[in-house]
């Protein structure tokens, strides 16, 4: 599992911790960072700390290959990646202790290119965060089911995103990505353009919404929609 990470978030911890606690049986969790005195190596630490028994490994790494930061983190966390699946997942999502099993299981199916997973948002910071949440619970996740429903595949969420190694690799890695703004769309793009299917998992994760103003939802909204336009 890859979870590129970018300051202290408020529930941090708590949502990094729940991917600790899976029932799988063997898995890995990199870390990534792009500054030695980013905030989210303290709570790694703690995390290292609080799991010994894990295999849990922090990337500090400040080398930039392109215009997105966060998939520069990727490219860097990848090399030190050790099994043959990939899970992506952002860095303010929570998960029940069956999530591993439950997403990796279609990528048996050699048919299948990647899997991706909805979300179910927490308002955490007052009114305006739950107004955030509510966009998506009430509009975002059903819009994204009734087109599921009509046919549509072209769609991928950095909620969760998983697929084999070879696969990644076949697509020419993180580094096909470098330059790319709606990243997570972009992966599935290039996936299924290899002639396989895009599973949109049963799976709900939780997802924080943070913004605490008017002001900062709106920035964080339009941002979101500045990629759905490149998406397009």
């Amino acid at each position: 599992m890859l979870k590129p990470l970018c300051g202290a978030e408020p529930r941090l911890y708590e949502n990094l911790r729940s991917f600790c606690e899976q029932r799988h049986a063997h898995f890995q969790l990199v870390l990534g960072v792009s500054c030695a005195d980013d905030p989210a190596i303290g709570v790694v630490h703690r995390l290292q700390a609080d799991y010994p028994a894990l295999d849990i490994e922090l990337v500090v790494d400040t080398r930039v290959h392109g215009s997105n930061r966060k998939v520069s983190n990727l490219i860097n966390m990848t090399r030190h990646a050790r099994h043959d699946v990939i899970v992506i997942a952002d860095s303010d999502i929570a998960v029940e202790a069956d999530y591993l099993d439950s997403i990796a299981a279609p990528l048996a199916d050699p048919r299948v290119g990647v899997l991706t997973c909805l979300y179910v948002a927490r308002g955490v910071g007052g009114f305006w965060s739950r107004v955030g949440a509510l966009f998506i619970n009430e509009w975002f996740a059903p819009s994204v089911r009734v087109a599921h429903m009509g046919g549509s595949r072209r769609f991928g969420f950095g909620a969760t995103l998983a697929l084999r190694h070879e696969t990644l690799e076949r697509i020419g890695g993180f580094e096909a990505l470098r330059n790319c703004l709606a990243d997570d769309y972009w992966l599935t793009e290039h996936v299924r353009a290899l002639g396989l299917r895009t599973v949109l998992s049963r799976v709900m994760v939780a997802t924080d919404v943070i913004e605490p103003t008017f002001a900062a939802l709106w920035q964080r909204e339009t941002r979101r929609h500045r990629r759905s336009r490149r998406r397009a």
